[in-house]
């Protein structure tokens, strides 16, 4: 597995540090938890969404808020989505370059992360929503999917219905 970059993170959840390496590996992610080895394709959908595929068992990972703290909701095939908060730092307690990077306000449009069928929509266009509230619910790899605001606004559009077929990339809910 030699020459790739690793990177090294302090990951700190339910005041609980873990050190977490990750290396890019022919495509693939190989990621080391407290010298536990794991190698996962995950891919990049849609804006803090990825596709994390380990062995048979496929998960939606939805990271949200701005670097250093973050919210990590996963999901589950057989149950419950479990929600994270969780505070990231380098190996040695200094915050990533990726803190320079976080978006805590300004409008957004939520995309669909994968293919799949809309299920609810529990916002309505004026609505307030915060971080974290569900914008939407949507069904793929038979599991439903909520999708969560990553920074408050209003509601100012909603592209979507219930029960509507929506592909990778599509517009679903719009956010000022």
């Amino acid at each position: 597995m030699g020459g790739a970059m690793i990177d090294r993170y302090a990951v700190v959840i339910d005041g609980r540090t873990r050190i977490v390496e990750i290396e890019d590996v022919d495509g693939r992610l190989r990621v080391v938890v407290d010298a536990q080895e794991r190698v996962i394709d995950a891919r990049r959908l849609d804006g803090g969404v990825w596709s994390v595929l380990h062995g048979m068992v496929g998960r939606l990972i939805q990271i949200d808020g701005a670097y250093p703290k973050l919210t990590i909701e996963v999901s589950h095939p057989d149950g419950e989505p479990r929600l994270f908060a969780a505070e990231v730092s380098s190996d040695n307690g200094e915050p990533t370059d990726a803190s320079a990077k976080g978006v805590t306000s300004g409008p957004f449009t939520l995309r669909a992360p994968i293919p799949g069928r809309v299920v609810k929509v529990p916002v309505k266009v004026g609505g307030t929503v915060k971080v974290g509230d569900t914008l939407l619910v949507l069904e793929a790899m038979k599991m439903e999917n909520e999708l969560r605001a990553p920074r408050p606004g209003v509601v100012s559009a909603i592209h979507a219905a219930e029960g509507t077929t929506v592909e990778t990339g599509q517009d679903l809910i719009s956010v000022t």
